[in-house]
């Protein structure tokens, strides 16, 4: 999660600041996940239609 975003350190001090900051880098990268999978990029769904097709396949 820290490498997706870039998160490399907490800018701010205090235990109550930190986790304020850590619940904002969570919610971030949920949504970010969910814009993916509501707009995929055309490559992810090929991948997906074909990983659907395979298992399809060998059921």
């Amino acid at each position: 999660m820290k490498e997706v975003q870039g998160f490399r350190q907490f800018h701010l001090r205090g235990e109550s600041k930190v986790a304020g900051e850590f619940t904002l880098l969570t919610i971030s990268y949920n949504l970010r996940k969910l814009h993916s999978v509501k707009y995929p990029k055309k490559a992810t769904q090929y991948k997906r239609e074909k990983s659907a097709q395979k298992r399809k396949n060998a059921a």
